[in-house]
């Protein structure tokens, strides 16, 4: 690998980290706290819901609320991005508390703002699409054809099922807008 690819990718996981400490060790303001917009209302309803994804202006706990916020005076989504966590759910692993606390807090902030909470999982690094981003060293250079990433992939998956539980699929509630 490229020397600058390298440090491009390296860069890349040291701000996906820092991200993920950011929001677990944040404070959730109380629902009542929430300041709600009153969205103005002109012809028919849209047959579609509006989203935004959960990605602050900067790296604080505040622009961090900020964006739930925001996401909520607009939309009725948030889309909550990450990596697979590899090394809560290689074998022999154990899912951290750190990652519990930040997957029920992004479903409590979505939950207090009216949010439907959509959660996208990506293993693939951004630089290198082809390429896991982030699996612990023993499975450096491995794929997905590898059982043991395959079946982490799927229980990192089934984890978030069960802790955030984001939405179904519902496709009357954009009727219901």
């Amino acid at each position: 690998m490229h020397p600058s690819r390298h440090r491009y990718a390296r860069l890349l996981l040291a701000l996906g980290v820092l991200a993920a400490l950011l929001v677990g060790c944040r404070t959730e303001r109380e629902a009542a706290e929430v300041v709600r917009r009153q969205r103005p209302e002109a012809g028919a309803p849209r047959a579609f819901m509006m989203g935004f994804t959960d990605t602050p202006a900067a790296l604080t706990p505040e622009a961090y609320t900020a964006t739930f916020d925001l996401a909520s005076n607009y939309g009725e989504v948030i889309l909550v991005q990450r990596a697979v966590a590899w090394a809560d759910f290689v074998p022999g692993a154990k899912v951290s508390d750190g990652l519990r606390e930040q997957t029920v807090r992004a479903r409590q902030a979505a939950s207090e703002r009216g949010l439907t909470l959509a959660v996208a999982i990506d293993p693939f690094d951004p630089a290198a699409r082809g390429r896991l981003q982030g699996p612990p060293p023993k499975y450096t250079g491995k794929t997905l054809a590898d059982g043991d990433l395959r079946k982490a992939f799927v229980a990192d998956a089934v984890f978030v099922a069960r802790t955030a539980k984001p939405a179904k699929d519902d496709p009357t509630r954009a009727q219901r807008l």
